[in-house]
């Protein structure tokens, strides 16, 4: 998916460009693969004038090679795409293959170092298009997503208990009869503008904070391709796991919540009327609950699923001759 995201967007760029034509990945070094990240950035000391690099995406076309340069700047994902020649190319991946010995010799030498920086702000100033934001639809939308539950489910625990607490009046107790005694049942009413104003502030402060939130970490999303093989084995057998486990825990704490009217009375023989009014939430704070439990669950599967790849890909990389 990631692939095909970032393939679309580089293709939108230039489809009315005169380059335009069929972009394909292009695998610049066995040793990064067809894109280099933030830590083959750093090993092989690539691209060092790009503030706050994210990553550098190679592709190749029958007739120029082009990497597409993700950069974070002012807490916004933005895209710039570079247009190199055969003679770059082969000079990036020198770079890259003799990355120990320029490291040593520029750190040792101050005329080396000038000469090397030259020639990557020489290569970092051959854009092809003007610097522009990723555009939100190429965009992960799990940050909003989570961000939005999330909120959602605080909202509606601090709205049940304050609600709880200021907006159900305690009217008394009734005694029933139940031989050889009597049982006292507490009897309650919602204050429907009180329960429901706190509430319905608190669920949707919560809702629009949590969705900011995750909007915020949505623009730091890098749509980066990669030629790794991920499996998925892990995420989906952690998501269904993860999944029933927050249902249970969800529906659990639905039952305690209505049931003590979100910790207002722990006596489960009492009368309120209004009652379901409570219910609204303590069904939001369940769900949300058991959304967010599922959604760790695979996003956990998911960093192992990763893990595995990366370590399996390593084992497989050949030394570059």
């Amino acid at each position: 998916m990631k692939r095909l995201v970032g393939l679309f967007l580089i293709i939108s760029l230039f489809f009315t460009s005169a380059f335009a034509q069929e972009l394909k990945l292009y695998r610049i070094n066995d040793l990064v693969g067809d894109t280099v990240d933030i830590t083959e950035r750093e090993q092989y000391h690539l691209f060092p004038d790009i503030s706050n690099f994210q990553s550098a995406i190679f592709f190749k076309t029958d007739s120029l090679y082009l990497t597409q340069i993700i950069y974070l700047q002012n807490d916004t994902l933005r895209t710039d795409t570079l247009q190199f020649t055969a003679f770059d190319i082969n000079r990036i991946n020198y770079c890259i293959n003799n990355a120990d010995s320029i490291i040593a010799m520029i750190n040792r030498d101050e005329a080396a170092k000038i000469a090397y920086d030259r020639f990557w702000q020489t290569i970092e100033t051959k854009h092809l298009h003007t610097p522009k934001p990723i555009p939100i639809s190429f965009k992960s939308q799990d940050g909003r997503v989570f961000g939005t539950v999330t909120g959602m489910t605080i909202g509606s625990t601090v709205g049940g208990c304050a609600g709880s607490q200021l907006g159900i009046e305690y009217l008394g107790t009734r005694y029933e009869s139940c031989f050889p005694a009597y049982i006292e049942i507490p009897m309650y009413k919602v204050n429907y503008p009180i329960f429901c104003g706190i509430n319905a502030l608190t669920i949707g402060a919560g809702t629009y904070i949590g969705y900011k939130l995750g909007e915020r970490k949505d623009r730091k999303y890098s749509p980066v391709m990669t030629e790794l093989k991920e499996g998925k084995g892990w995420q989906i057998s952690l998501g269904i796991i993860s999944g029933l486990i927050g249902t249970a825990v969800g529906v659990s704490l639905f039952g305690i919540s209505v049931m003590s009217l979100f910790g207002r009375e722990g006596n489960s023989f009492r009368e309120v009327e209004g009652e379901r009014a409570v219910v609204v939430p303590a069904l939001l704070m369940g769900i949300g609950i058991a959304t967010d439990i599922a959604y760790l669950g695979h996003k956990l599967g998911q960093l192992i699923d990763h893990n595995r790849a990366v370590k399996k890909a390593k084992k497989n990389i050949k030394p570059y001759k």
